[in-house]
């Protein structure tokens, strides 16, 4: 093959790789706009798409930007405290038993549940799913959760459990010296510049943990970027790279799609690895998700409608087309890889 040959054909595949790129970027452009359509579909209040700190999507359904209420997404927030306490040294380890800062749990089965248990749902206490029936009418979530008792060993079952996370709460409290809402207002809040919010309280005072936060969907997605940059904020760490990275794997040897109060769920890029989606997810479809290598964020809020079909509002396609944005742009950085070659 001579030189001229092997220019033109060189001029052929650059043509391609370029055409290609464009078809790419073209696909990321008609999926934020499917996602937006759904968005509307699903009466969104808000739907934010960002990447490298840089939004791709910004859907309001009004202009004035009020705090909603994250439902079950907050979990994902308290996972961030815990990792604030470890970082502060004010607790020195997952593993360290609740009785520790409990003593009523020192002796029985209950001595052997740790903060680390609370946090992957395997505690074993015993609770009901609907938060309406027990957690809501008790006047002090702390003390139900403290005089539950046991339905699995600790360890032994991966169950969804509100109860056990509204003690976190107190762990945070007797760890930090701090009531949770003001920990989480003073070593999250304040420096990544929140300062719109509203916590749900029981009777005693005591913060809930497994619901109840309102943020504004602009800060959640500042919530999202740290959990990307693996706990840095504008170069500081807030919490450790290493405490993110547990958060995000699987917490326990029964479920592979659970972490330390954030769910995961993998999928495939065009070359065949293997990635994650890391998200957060509440009632009414509120949701955090995050795939740390792209740097890609979305967040979708809900405000709860008077009158709804669940159905009709719970934007189940968030995640799927969330997952199919992060292949497309996957796909479009090994194309430029290719032109740049």
């Amino acid at each position: 093959m001579n030189l001229k040959t092997l220019i033109v054909f060189g001029l052929i595949l650059m043509n391609f790789h370029s055409a290609t790129l464009l078809a790419s970027q073209g696909e990321v452009t008609n999926l934020l706009q499917k996602i937006e359509v759904k968005a509307i579909e699903q009466k969104s209040d808000r739907v934010f798409v960002v990447r490298d700190g840089k939004p791709l999507l910004s859907y309001k359904l009004s202009e004035v930007e009020q705090p909603i209420e994250l439902m079950s997404a907050y979990k994902s927030i308290v996972a961030l405290a815990i990792g604030r306490l470890l970082i502060n040294e004010q607790l020195s380890s997952l593993d360290i038993p609740v009785h520790h800062f409990y003593p009523e749990w020192r002796q029985g089965r209950k001595a052997e549940i740790t903060v680390r248990h609370l946090l992957n749902h395997t505690s074993g206490l015993q609770n009901v799913n609907n938060a309406g029936e027990e957690i809501y009418p008790s006047p002090d979530v702390i003390q139900l959760a403290l005089a539950a008792e046991l339905s699995d060993e600790p360890g032994a079952a991966a169950r969804y459990n509100n109860k056990a996370v509204n003690l976190l709460a107190g762990v945070i409290m007797r760890a930090s010296g701090m009531r949770m809402d003001k920990f989480l207002v003073q070593e999250l809040f304040t420096p990544l510049e929140i300062t719109e919010y509203k916590f749900y309280y029981d009777a005693a005072g005591n913060p809930h943990a497994m619901a109840g936060l309102e943020l504004k969907a602009s800060d959640v997605v500042k919530l999202g970027q740290l959990v990307a940059d693996f706990g840095l904020w504008q170069g500081e760490p807030l919490v450790t790279q290493a405490y993110v990275e547990e958060m995000l794997g699987q917490s326990q040897p029964l479920r592979e799609n659970l972490g330390l109060l954030w769910w995961r769920q993998s999928f495939f890029a065009p070359n065949g690895q293997t990635y994650w989606l890391y998200y957060a997810q509440g009632y009414l479809g509120q949701y955090i998700m995050v795939v740390p290598e792209l740097k890609l964020i979305g967040v979708r809020q809900l405000r709860r409608p008077e009158h709804y079909n669940f159905s009709e509002v719970e934007f189940k396609e968030f995640k799927p087309l969330m997952i199919e944005l992060a292949q497309v742009i996957l796909a479009s950085q090994s194309i430029k890889e290719v032109v740049h070659d």
